[in-house]
């Protein structure tokens, strides 16, 4: 090989390199974890952290049911993971809310029976959607329609058993909690719960106020949530890692707590404005995220109550 093809083949490689860094940056790699018997979370990382939502397989050799879909560009990596897992088809589809990392993915997921949602989920993504705040604070992004049969056509807004093959799966909806159509599903045969952004591990809580979150209704559902599940049931987050049963409780604390900080605010009569201002106190600085700092919050519980425009 002469100098001129070998400056050649260099630079092809250096630019071959550059495209895999680019493409891990925005897609990542996708890994396996094991949460619970013939339970495992699908998730995703890029170069500078998660991407997108994770996502639950409960399967066995006759069926099996997933729990959320992932941000649509990563659907079919999703679907091929899932065959590797070598399982039985998949029986049901579950959407713990509307959001697109976790219903983007819907239309690449291979569904024998259905999709299963609360019933806002199919009226949100049939039509164009925004979200507000869904990256960084202030953000917008208007969102397409899913195609037909990638929307849920099965609703839950009670307590339902779903069955895969012989382990019983509960769903069980949680009203006007971090949107209006959030559901978590309880594995208790194998000690799991996933309950998808009803917690934001290390952070404070996300609340879609525009499409029907509260703050009132994200603490009741952690309540509710402590009170289904048994002690000792692993916690599968929307985003993050998993945690212990003992790590919820403490997190549960923490939005009860963060929630009537902001509140105490409000008794105050600030304008959100004028409480942003003031900020929350010092032991709830270490759960200000990119996401949702401290005057987010602020302005999310502020937001999720009839008065919240002051």
């Amino acid at each position: 090989m002469n100098r001129r093809s070998r400056i050649s083949a260099t630079l092809c490689l250096g630019f071959a390199m550059l495209i895999g860094l680019a493409w891990a940056a925005v897609l990542g790699r996708t890994r396996t974890v094991s949460v619970g018997d013939d339970v495992d979370m699908l998730q995703t990382r890029g170069l500078l952290g998660p991407i997108g939502a994770n996502v639950v397989v409960v399967t066995n050799a006759e069926a099996s049911l997933v729990v959320d879909a992932q941000l649509g560009p990563l659907g079919r990596r999703i679907q091929k993971m899932l065959n590797r897992l070598g399982g039985g088809p998949t029986r049901y589809l579950v959407n713990t809310h509307w959001h697109p990392d976790h219903t983007g993915g819907n239309e690449s997921i291979q569904v024998e029976d259905e999709i299963v949602a609360h019933a806002s989920v199919r009226t949100r993504r049939s039509g164009p959607q925004e979200g507000f705040s869904l990256t960084k604070p202030g953000s917008h992004h208007d969102f397409s329609p899913l195609p037909g049969p990638a929307l849920p056509s099965r609703f839950i807004d009670q307590r339902t058993i779903l069955t895969v093959g012989d382990i019983a799966v509960e769903v069980r909806h949680f009203p006007a909690a971090h949107t209006d159509g959030d559901l978590a599903v309880y594995v208790p045969s194998a000690g799991v719960v996933i309950v998808g952004d009803l917690v934001w591990p290390g952070s404070f809580p996300f609340i879609d106020t525009p499409t029907g979150g509260t703050a009132a209704g994200l603490a009741g559902a952690l309540d509710d949530l402590v009170a289904w599940v048994a002690p000792g049931t692993s916690v599968v987050p929307g985003h993050g890692d998993v945690m212990s049963y003992e790590e919820f409780l403490d997190y549960r604390q923490f939005v009860h707590d963060a929630t009537e900080a902001v509140g105490r605010l409000r008794d105050r009569g600030e304008s959100l404005g004028a409480a942003q201002g003031v900020g929350l106190p010092q032991e709830f600085e270490r759960w200000s995220s990119r996401l949702v700092p401290a005057e987010e919050w602020i302005r999310m519980v502020y937001g999720s109550t009839p008065d919240g425009t002051n």
